[in-house]
């Protein structure tokens, strides 16, 4: 058992507790919750890998140091992945041969009072063979989350743990066009009864070499008898319609695939990317600039706000060549503030602006 808190009732204060295998039951819900919504979408996945990829090829670490090298490019990416798929992520603070470093854990639970001086996290580090388990202050813990309620500070909250209904919607639409194309695929021959005798005798068959013929095609072309003879019976047995093999296969509704894109579109603007950041041609460029300004960037300060805390050490996390990709707009920007039109910017200031300091 472990103690919740106290509250008080009127028969005075009173203390709540409450076994441990239910907080590792709620978590484990939560993060479940959260997978069932997200981590089976294409679209969570695409927002995931642009996040992952901006913090692991884009991301410079500042100041660089002994703790700040445990910020290694794929703990980063591993950090905005997270963030993305499951609304947090948590890395034990460990030192190792004078060195720094960042165990990503596997799972987690959190106990504690309303200060979150007084938190204990029972950290869960995993191995190929070996899992370990151990309790940890705040501060020997990095706790990055996406987003958090004032009702469960400790707790991270994924985009679509927030917009559960329309990841609920989204998985649905998912798994009918996965289901859709799941059935069977093919083309179907009409043939007529066998002409007696058992099917698998061969030489009782007289549709055996036909069988085998269709069976055995794979592409190429075959020569089969008209059926107009009517299958040795006379014209009057014959089909109205000579060979004419019909295809089953997946066909879903127009509008489910419609509304399946439509609320892809949803399901990345709740990961803060742009929708046409995802798909070939549309305003990319404009769309880059967006996400890279109104959502990597602050995401990244609260990470480096966490990591600051957790390192002791003030972090930051710039992004010079995640901008680059956006330096004629910067150009243009700057030419614009310290122009002739009007009363001229500073050139320092103009620089500072546009994003070009």
């Amino acid at each position: 058992m472990i103690e919740l808190g106290v509250s008080t009732g009127p028969d005075g204060p009173r203390v709540e507790r409450r076994n441990y295998t239910a907080q590792i039951t709620a978590a484990l819900e939560s993060w479940a919750e959260a997978g069932l919504y997200g981590a089976a979408l294409g679209a969570v996945e695409t927002a995931a890998g642009l996040y992952a990829r901006a913090f692991f090829a884009s991301a410079d670490v500042e100041p660089a140091g002994v703790r700040t090298a445990a910020l290694t490019p794929a703990t980063l990416a591993s950090i905005g992945r997270r963030l993305v798929e499951r609304g947090e992520s948590l890395h034990l603070v460990e030192v190792d041969g004078g060195r720094v470093l960042l165990a990503e854990s596997s799972a987690w639970s959190v106990t504690g009072g309303p200060r979150p001086s007084t938190w204990r996290y029972q950290v869960t580090l995993g191995g190929p063979s070996v899992t370990s388990t151990g309790w940890y202050p705040r501060d020997q813990v990095a706790h990055c989350t996406w987003a958090t309620s004032n009702a469960e500070p400790w707790r991270g909250l994924s985009p679509l743990t927030l917009a559960g209904t329309t990841g609920r919607l989204a998985k649905s639409l998912e798994r009918a066009l996965a289901d859709e194309s799941g059935g069977p695929v093919g083309h179907v021959i009409p043939l007529p009864a066998d002409a007696g005798g058992d099917t698998a005798d061969t030489d009782a068959d007289p549709f055996a070499p036909l069988k085998r013929q269709i069976a055995e095609l794979r592409g190429r072309t075959g020569l089969v008898e008209t059926t107009a003879a009517g299958y040795a019976e006379g014209r009057a047995a014959a089909p109205a319609e000579d060979w004419k093999p019909r295809r089953i296969g997946a066909d879903p509704p127009a509008v489910l695939a419609t509304l399946r894109d439509a609320v892809e579109s949803t399901v990345l603007a709740c990961c803060g990317v742009p929708p046409d950041l995802a798909r070939l041609g549309g305003r990319t460029r404009e769309s880059y600039r967006q996400w890279a300004a109104s959502s990597v960037e602050p995401l990244a300060r609260l990470v480096a706000a966490e990591l600051s805390r957790a390192l002791d050490v003030e972090v930051r996390l710039t992004f010079t060549r995640l901008e680059a990709a956006d330096i004629s707009g910067r150009a243009r920007a700057y030419r614009s503030l310290v122009g002739t039109g009007g009363e001229p910017m500073p050139d320092a200031d103009a620089r500072r602006l546009a994003g070009l300091d």
